[in-house]
């Protein structure tokens, strides 16, 4: 039964944790409010200058293209911020996107193709990812319930063990990523700043056993100077609160069974 009890413990941790990153992951993901704010944060839409001068961000790589640049509107990347979520909702069937009225550095251009192949392969993973997160995202959080209830049911008898095992979970979890870190900053050589090397090396952790669709995920598109990496930082640290309010609320309840458990046990 000890065994049995450890194994729910850990279980129980894990769908927490899980639970915490993808559900308000996936809720980022297919917001049209995230998108609009994080364009916004990151200067992506237009401003005045002092001399009422509009200015735009310039989006290198049209289709792919290094010699291509565009500057889109504020309305052209809402448009495009609506495509990428219908894609991933699985509401249109391929992610090309053609846009007329586009400034380009040949002027303006009508059924302007945005986004290159590379880009197109890319967000099919991303799309497989997304679904793929989701399914995980229902499993986990309809075992939530009912680990909790274990939990409850059990408390004289996993009390002292459920902070125990906790806490062991969470230091080897804290162990890998403090490694994660250190062989990042390590392997990396100073070819791009920490944040960037931990992203480009978390691809890894997406696509395990696939390497080549890690590398694949790093590439030069209108896709990559739209949704850019201080647009998903944003995301990222939202989500460790998140985590961070659920552990503390998981580590209370710890402490609470811990004070109903039967002192000759565990």
């Amino acid at each position: 039964m000890k065994l049995l009890d450890k194994t729910m413990i850990l279980l129980l941790n894990l769908c927490l944790l899980l639970s915490a990153i993808l559900v308000p992951a996936l809720c980022f993901i297919k917001s049209p409010a995230y998108y609009r704010s994080a364009f916004s944060r990151t200067g992506m839409y237009e401003s005045i200058g002092a001399d009422g001068t509009t200015y735009r961000r310039v989006v290198y790589y049209v289709n792919g293209d290094s010699e291509r640049y565009a500057l889109l509107s504020d309305a052209q990347l809402d448009a495009v911020a609506d495509h990428i979520i219908a894609y991933l909702c699985g509401e249109r069937e391929g992610f090309e996107l053609y846009m007329d009225g586009v400034y380009t550095n040949e002027g303006y251009e009508d059924c302007v193709r945005l986004f290159g192949d590379t880009a197109i392969a890319h967000m099919a993973d991303v799309r497989s990812l997304v679904a793929t997160a989701e399914v995980f995202a229902v499993i986990l959080s309809c075992l939530l319930p009912p680990l909790f209830l274990y939990a409850i049911v059990r408390r004289r008898s996993i009390g002292r063990l459920f902070l125990r095992y906790t806490l062991l979970f969470y230091a080897a979890l804290l162990s890998f990523a403090v490694l994660f870190i250190l062989l990042t900053a390590l392997l990396n050589k100073g070819e791009l700043d920490l944040v960037q090397a931990l992203w480009r090396n978390i691809h890894h952790l997406f696509f395990p056993f696939r390497p080549e669709k890690a590398e694949a995920s790093f590439f030069n598109d209108a896709l990559t100077y739209i949704l850019r990496l201080d647009l998903f930082m944003g995301a990222v640290y939202r989500i460790l609160g998140i985590v961070a309010i659920a552990l503390s609320l998981l580590l209370a309840f710890a402490i609470g069974l811990r004070q109903c458990a039967d002192p000759k046990i565990g």
